[in-house]
């Protein structure tokens, strides 16, 4: 029962910052945030940070350089975003520390089956990516060039997408075969 609260509350909550659009109070529940995480805020702050300077900070950049040429930055709009970006990420990552998916969707054998069909193909990834990266760690003797940098990713972005177009269909055959589609 818990972790359904606390996923309910999470929903309520990510509504409730999606819709702020003040900048105190968006720095507020970002501080807020940081102080009921305590021991975990350094290291939840580090991934938060991580994740939205590559997407955030990109349409940011791009969004800063268009409107630079076009003599029509809103500061305040790419500082609103980008305030509740981080406050939305950082949210996600701290309930999900706390939060047992399994127990959440407990209610729904499907949506169990499905959710550990899921998790099953992130840890899968997880560890072939880290796999990668060993292999290239021990074959190489000189760091990488960044375009030889550029061409691995390139490779491995091909790679997990093949193997999840491959793993789909075998799901997918998985699910037909034990009732989930009524086709």
């Amino acid at each position: 029962m818990y972790e359904k609260l606390l996923f309910l509350m999470y929903i309520i909550t990510m509504i409730f910052i999606s819709s702020i659009s003040n900048k105190v109070l968006l720095v507020s529940t970002v501080l807020f945030l940081i102080a009921i995480s305590l021991k975990d805020a350094l290291k939840i702050t580090k991934k938060v940070i991580v994740s939205t300077i590559l997407f955030t900070g990109s349409v940011s950049i791009l969004y800063f350089i268009v409107g630079f040429f076009k003599k029509n930055i809103n500061t305040d709009y790419l500082i609103v975003i980008n305030l509740r970006v981080f406050a939305l990420t950082y949210l996600t990552i701290f309930t999900f520390s706390k939060l047992n998916l399994f127990k959440v969707f407990s209610f729904s054998k499907d949506l169990g089956y499905v959710l550990i069909l899921t998790y099953s193909q992130i840890l899968n990834y997880k560890k072939l990516f880290k796999e990668f990266k060993m292999v290239i760690k021990s074959r190489t003797v000189k760091n990488l060039s960044f375009d030889n940098y550029l061409k691995l990713y390139g490779y491995l972005t091909l790679f997990f997408f093949d193997k999840s177009l491959k793993s789909s269909k075998e799901i997918s055959q998985a699910m037909k075969s034990r009732g989930f589609f009524n086709d």
